[in-house]
């Protein structure tokens, strides 16, 4: 596991604790996440469900949507921190709905993405980068 700083423990703990909050009757799966914009300051979001599934939203997608909303459309992500229920023997990485959304608003293709199952027991990390290895990455700032 590669070395988790205080900032990070902080954005994953922040995930957690949204988590609690999703609403999957459907799916089961709840999912948090928490973001550090460029600016410093903190999103979350949670997965929204709907029983016509293209209308849910993503937790992921959440938490950019509230940090475009609140700091306009030049916010970009420093950081973002994912916690994952357990049904898995690893902590999953976002979809790929969620890898673009996160592409077009990161602050480079190097960013951290952490995923992590609610205990906080396993830490999974990589880079946009390593996600979504064929994406020419374009800066819109």
């Amino acid at each position: 596991m590669n070395e988790i700083n205080n900032e990070w423990a902080f954005l994953i703990k922040k995930a957690r604790e949204v988590q609690k909050n999703a609403y999957a009757p459907y799916s089961n799966y709840n999912v948090g996440a928490c973001l550090k914009s460029t600016s410093g300051k903190i999103y979350s979001g949670c997965n929204v469900e709907h029983s016509l599934y293209t209308l849910t939203t993503h937790a992921e997608v959440n938490a950019i949507d509230t940090m475009i909303a609140s700091e306009g459309a030049n916010a970009r992500i420093e950081v973002l921190a994912i916690t994952i229920p357990k049904k898995s023997e690893k902590p999953n990485f976002p979809c790929g709905l969620c890898r673009a959304k996160i592409s077009e608003h990161m602050k480079n293709p190097e960013i951290p993405i952490l995923t992590s199952f609610p205990s906080g027991d396993l830490v999974r990390i990589a880079s946009l980068e390593e996600l979504y290895p064929h994406k020419s990455f374009k800066s819109l700032n």
